[in-house]
């Protein structure tokens, strides 16, 4: 054990050296040392993403991309900060991939707007039924099957992914934000940025209990538990496809729900 504490606390110092070395040089053989050691966040970040994505978007493309938001996190991190790198950097990463695929535009009009109907449908049912509509109550209130109604929703994961994170991009964080204000930031109605997050945080999960048990589990399983969707298939025994329509559902619903209530996903960062 305490060669083990040994050996983590001397990868602990090299990489604090390894920084300290570039802030003050900006050595370019220090800042690629430091991109290889950190190019599995780019990985990482990519692979979530690309779940959710239509198929025809590579994982290279994808990639490409979040290295240009890893190169951005490299320049602007300041160790003295004491927030760890991976903390600073995915969010970086991810806002650089958003930013190229909303150049890409990945999502067709048609598919836009059959998920536009998705909404409409669980608006519309929720207030006729008081609660949550099952998946088979929304398809036959679109008039589908219940095997189209999931591969419509199928169609929309490129726009849940781009639609839902309101986040700036990358490159226009300021470092500080990084840097919690004990007193927290003043929301819009003057109350702390802090509380005002907290109380939307409830507020969404409170939503998140009333989705079916399905959608539900795959929430919880992916963001909280942070496993694959093909980890979560294998543990509700679906395929993955299946695991990732549920996801789309759970998000519309989340997003529908509280939109009602005023907020956008970017108020719950």
């Amino acid at each position: 054990m305490r060669r083990a504490t040994g050996i983590a606390r001397e990868g602990k110092e090299e990489i604090t050296a390894l920084w300290q070395g570039y802030r003050q040089t900006q050595n370019p053989c220090l800042k690629e040392a430091l991109i290889k050691r950190y190019v599995h966040l780019v990985r990482f970040v990519a692979g979530r993403m690309r779940i959710c994505l239509p198929s025809h978007l590579r994982m290279e493309e994808l990639e490409g991309a979040g290295i240009v938001g890893l190169l951005l996190a490299v320049d602007g991190f300041d160790p003295n900060y004491g927030v760890d790198f991976s903390t600073y950097a995915q969010p970086r990463i991810r806002g650089a991939i958003l930013d190229e695929l909303r150049k890409l535009d990945p999502l067709p009009r048609s598919a836009r707007q059959k998920v536009k109907g998705i909404e409409r449908a669980l608006v519309a049912l929720e207030q006729q039924l008081g609660r949550q509509p099952e998946h088979e109550e929304v398809a036959a209130y679109l008039g589908l099957s219940l095997e189209a109604y999931y591969e419509m929703l199928g169609e929309g994961n490129g726009f849940r992914a781009l639609s839902l994170d309101n986040r700036r991009t990358a490159w226009a964080e300021d470092e500080a934000d990084l840097v919690p204000n004990p007193m927290g930031d003043p929301g819009s109605d003057g109350l702390p940025r802090d509380l005002l997050v907290r109380e939307r945080q409830a507020l969404l999960g409170q939503i998140i209990d009333t989705l079916p048990s399905d959608e539900k589990m795959v929430i919880g399983l992916y963001y909280q538990e942070g496993l694959t969707m093909k980890e979560v298939g294998a543990v509700l025994d679906v395929s993955e496809s299946r695991v990732s329509q549920l996801h789309s559902s759970a998000v519309l619903r989340l997003r529908t729900r509280l939109r009602h209530h005023g907020i956008g996903r970017q108020d719950l960062m």
